[in-house]
């Protein structure tokens, strides 16, 4: 059987009178194994909580993670600890961000800033 396909494309774009710049990258791979996870997740304010990453997606072979906050008002941070203190990201309202997980990483923690917020996420296992 064919392993499925990750790709991963990233565009940057600024543009105002008489300029414009742009960045561009990507890379498609084949996904070694077979798990991955597709969820809208509450995220509170009050205490952090832990992403809903397939626990199928065994240590050290989590990837790829692209995070959107559907929230309008309040930013999210993400952390490689539960006490929030190795923040790797903050996603501000309604922005998205691709997340490399640092190697070895398979549990990360979430945590809204004032008020709670849904987050929309794709977890691959490489």
């Amino acid at each position: 059987m064919a392993a499925n396909k990750i790709t991963e494309t990233i565009t940057l774009k600024i543009a105002g009178t008489n300029f414009s710049a742009s960045v561009t990258g990507g890379v498609t791979v084949d996904q070694v194994g077979t798990n991955y996870t597709e969820e809208t997740q509450t995220i509170t304010a009050a205490a952090p909580v832990q992403l809903d990453i397939n626990p199928n997606i065994v240590e050290g072979n989590l990837g790829f993670l692209i995070l959107k906050n559907i929230d309008v008002a309040n930013a999210v941070n993400i952390a490689t600890d539960s006490a929030m203190g190795n923040i790797i990201a903050t996603i501000k309202a309604t922005r998205a961000a691709y997340i490399p997980p640092p190697g070895g990483t398979v549990v990360l923690w979430a945590q809204a800033v004032g008020a709670d917020v849904q987050v929309v996420f794709l977890a691959c296992e490489t």
